[in-house]
């Protein structure tokens, strides 16, 4: 009877430990180990386990003194293997990256606030939140785009998954292929995941073909010769095709950018080079 519970408690133990992510980016599997970012105690051989050689505990054991400090020691461009999120990155197009404005850290005007303690409401949204970057990305790793937290309010909204297609899959030292904005197409899940903190947006039609369009003008998307801004893809895996829709990351940067709302700027200086892209000067 003891080996056939034996027997089970392995399998048991393999099943959970045997942890596979089809749709994430970062921090699963061989790519991070739990030691990367906790630690067991607060020393070793006398000396601070913290990476900041600070000798206080951190809370959840954490190996810098919050969450947002310790992603930044890998993400600020630091570590060649973990992707920049800091401007400027050199190998992303800062008119169209995803990176916070290069502040000197990251409370700027036109950015997520991922260090203002204080609670607030994002816009066109009703929940207070204190943003960090587990706000919005799961630290240990999920099935969804760039480890996405399905339900970033956790107020028990529908999950939303974001599905894409990428030519390079992250391997954990590989953020300059993976990274650059031609690597992925777009299918589905964008916008409605941005809806879940700000809401459906009301001044700009979204997730609606270019093609066809009263407003938007086609042959202008087709002849871009700048940047081209992200848009949905959910028909082939062309871009620029006729099935081509305007998502909240075609005309703002998921993290932050120098210019206000988030805004992007396709020829990295005014407004109207994204708006021209879809609509006839």
């Amino acid at each position: 009877m003891s080996r056939i519970y034996t027997i089970i408690l392995l399998a048991t133990v393999t099943f959970v430990s045997a942890r596979t992510v089809a749709g994430g980016d970062w921090h699963y599997g061989a790519t991070m180990v739990c030691s990367d970012c906790h630690t067991q105690h607060n020393s070793e051989n006398g000396q601070p386990m913290r990476t900041d050689n600070n000798p206080a505990p951190a809370p959840m054991l954490l190996r810098r003194a919050n969450a947002l400090e310790l992603c930044l020691s890998c993400h600020d461009g630091s570590n060649p293997n973990a992707p920049d999120i800091i401007t400027p990155v050199g190998y992303v197009s800062e008119s169209v990256g995803g990176a916070f404005p290069n502040s000197g850290g990251i409370p700027t005007a036109n950015a997520h606030h991922l260090n203002n303690p204080v609670a607030e409401v994002p816009p066109g949204g009703t929940v207070p939140m204190v943003l960090t970057c587990t706000t919005c990305h799961d630290p240990h790793g999920n099935d969804n785009y760039r480890n996405l937290r399905p339900d970033p309010t956790k107020t028990g909204l529908a999950p939303i998954t974001i599905l894409t297609v990428q030519g390079n899959h992250a391997n954990g030292s590989n953020p300059t292929q993976v990274y650059v904005p031609a690597n992925v197409i777009y299918k589905s899940g964008v916008s409605k995941w941005c809806e879940q903190c700000h809401g459906a947006p009301t001044h700009h039609s979204i997730d609606k073909p270019l093609w066809g369009s009263a407003i938007a003008d086609y042959t202008s998307w087709t002849s871009v010769t700048l940047p081209r801004v992200p848009v949905l893809s959910p028909s082939d895996n062309a871009v620029p095709s006729a099935d081509d829709q305007v998502v909240c990351i075609s005309c703002h940067k998921a993290h932050g950018s120098d210019n206000d709302h988030l805004l992007i700027y396709a020829d990295g200086s005014t407004q109207n080079s994204t708006c021209q892209e879809c609509h006839d000067p």
